[in-house]
């Protein structure tokens, strides 16, 4: 997860079987289940794969033959150029190709899944695709695809129970709407906290803001308010709301926190507008780049639903 310590606050959403997910949805929609596959996180995933000449293309490959069973259209989405030059702390190789990368994408070609290159990051690329209806879903294990916007999220794509097969066949669904109502995070919100705690592109935050505090002021509603005030340019209002969330922290009159917490401090160069606009503005295609995507059939034209089942 892009924050540390948020999926514990939301949760790991619904276990469930890939399966039952595709085949409900395909006697729903009667259409098989699109999902925006962020293609390094099973890049990353198969490199623990065991046997043979190649393990993790091996891995790979048994498990594109079980997406193939299913009905299923998965799109692969790699990353792009355009990506942040830091993240998690540690520099960003550039674009360019990756010998893992370049021979798992022949691989899924192969197979005749289509794939597709972000101009940025694959998991904003994946949540636009999901915003936008291309896909019904995204498989990202990391988690800045919800607070990306994703409203329907795939993670921890793995076995299920501790005997018998090894192979994947369930995920945690997590579903925006639910995180709201339960957890009541919202993606605003959820990009407050990683710019107070820390997150992908400032791990340190501001002193003091752990998790749990940073959820509770996300939860009060400032992360829309924040997000407003930087959006329209409006110094005065980002200064209120500077000023506003130090005299909540050190009274607590409208009781959003446990405890006072006299000590913490907004400075005034909060927040992070660099930090802030890969949250909010992350480099992806335009709506129009990626409906004619869809409507020239690269994504669902390549693999058939007749050749799922």
């Amino acid at each position: 997860m892009g924050i540390p310590g948020v999926l514990k606050e939301i949760g790991r959403g619904d276990r469930v079987a890939l399966a039952k997910l595709a085949v409900e949805h395909l006697e729903r929609t009667q259409r098989p289940l699109r999902i925006a596959i962020d293609a390094a996180i099973w890049n990353f995933q198969t490199q623990a794969g065991q046997g043979g000449k190649n393990p993790a293309l091996r891995t790979l490959y048994y498990r594109l033959l079980r997406i193939l069973a299913l009905p299923i259209h998965p799109l692969f989405v790699y990353d792009g150029p355009n990506k942040p030059l830091s993240k998690r702390g540690q520099t960003v190789s550039r674009y360019g190709t990756c010998l893992a990368n370049e021979t798992s994408r022949k691989l899924v070609e192969q197979l005749r899944f289509p794939s597709h290159s972000a101009p940025g990051e694959a998991e904003a690329e994946c949540a636009q695709l999901q915003k936008l209806g291309i896909v019904d879903m995204v498989m990202s294990d990391d988690g800045d695809a919800v607070m990306f916007g994703s409203k329907l999220t795939l993670r921890n794509y793995s076995k299920e129970g501790a005997r018998g097969n090894k192979e994947p066949t369930h995920v945690d669904l997590l579903d925006l709407r639910q995180i709201k109502d339960g957890p009541k995070l919202d993606p605003e919100g959820m990009i407050l906290v990683a710019l107070l705690s820390g997150g992908d592109y400032d791990q340190q935050g501001l002193p003091g803001f752990g998790v749990h505090v940073a959820c509770d002021i996300a939860r009060a509603g400032f992360g829309s308010d924040l997000i407003h005030a930087v959006q329209n340019n409006d110094e005065d209002a980002l200064q209120d709301w500077r000023e506003r969330l130090e005299y909540e922290l050190e009274t607590n009159e409208s009781g959003y926190f446990k405890k006072r917490h006299k000590t913490l401090k907004i400075p005034k160069s909060f927040p992070n507008r660099t930090v802030l606009s890969y949250y909010t503005n992350p480099v992806v295609s335009s709506p129009d780049t990626l409906k004619t995507m869809e409507t020239s059939g690269r994504q669902t034209g390549k693999v058939a639903l007749t050749s799922n089942l």
